[in-house]
């Protein structure tokens, strides 16, 4: 009995708490466009892909536009993701963050460059998509 117990103890003591990379495939359909004084809806058709690590959410192919995009614990039931805010008294310069529901795939990226606000939403899976010739 004692070298059993012995044994878990050891086995706990070597365990490790691992973080697989999560990869999601989104598809985008419209992107709204939100100033002070009005708002405009483009139909743009696009595929994301998120790669959501222990630490950061990664846009491959976009790494230079999404850099930086710091996982925070908004909730449990979200991956969420914001860069540095760049802002001053007046108004914010650049922000940018991503929104993902683990439950129903729903997301959105956001981004705000001085007046203006860009928001993208989207749906994602965890199957890749199948291409077409």
């Amino acid at each position: 009995m004692k070298k059993i117990l012995g044994v878990m103890i050891l086995g706990l003591f070597w365990c490790n708490v691992v973080f697989a990379d999560l990869i999601l495939f989104c598809k985008q359909e419209v992107r709204f466009i939100i100033e002070k004084d009005n708002s405009e809806t483009i139909n743009m058709k696009q595929d994301w892909k998120f790669v959501i690590t222990e630490t950061e959410i990664i846009v491959p192919g976009f790494e230079v536009m999404y850099k930086e995009l710091m996982r925070k614990n908004y909730s449990e039931t979200s991956y969420y993701a914001s860069d540095k805010m760049v802002a001053d008294e007046s108004f914010i310069a650049f922000h940018t963050y991503i929104k993902i529901s683990r439950t129903t795939g729903e997301g959105y990226i956001s981004q705000t460059i001085a007046n203006t606000t860009t928001k993208q939403p989207f749906i994602c899976s965890t199957k890749e998509p199948k291409l077409l010739f």
